[in-house]
């Protein structure tokens, strides 16, 4: 009960607004687990296609604010690979590939440049961001994999 002034005016929460809560919880919890999901499946799917796996969830140490992260990092041959995950269900009609915006292309750009002086990586070390999209089905199965690679220009 929430009191209002003198006029003791009570009203109750109610069930709305827990439930609320609740189904924006178990959608934020269902959301991080499709995207861990996606992520497995495409290191899994990159592995197969001869890369190896360098690191996942590279973090830039000069980036403090929020959550943005390079998802895997991989390597073949000569050639080393920032790889982006977008993650949908086919059900809700989603293009994963299409939800990079200007600032995360600009953000991948930047970590993929602060990888490379972290690990101590020659500059003339050829390097390209790639982008994997997982589509799954309603039993969360994969539906569809696509991988674009060299997807952002200098």
């Amino acid at each position: 009960m929430i009191s209002f002034g003198s006029g003791e005016k009570k009203a109750k929460a109610g069930r709305f607004g827990t439930l609320a809560r609740s189904k924006l919880l178990k959608m934020v919890t269902s959301t991080k687990e499709t995207g861990k999901r996606g992520e497995d499946i495409a290191a899994d799917y990159l592995k197969n296609k001869g890369y190896r796996i360098l690191q996942r969830n590279y973090i830039p140490s000069w980036f403090k604010q929020g959550r943005k992260e390079i998802d895997i990092v991989v390597q073949k041959g000569g050639l080393l690979v920032f790889v982006e995950v977008k993650t949908g269900h086919r059900i809700y009609d989603f293009v994963p590939e299409d939800h990079i915006d200007y600032k995360k292309q600009r953000f991948l750009a930047q970590a993929g440049e602060s990888y490379l002086l972290e690990k101590n990586i020659p500059e003339k070390t050829e390097w390209q961001i790639d982008v994997v999209s997982v589509i799954l089905d309603r039993n969360n199965q994969v539906s569809k994999i696509s991988h674009f690679e060299n997807v952002i220009g200098e």
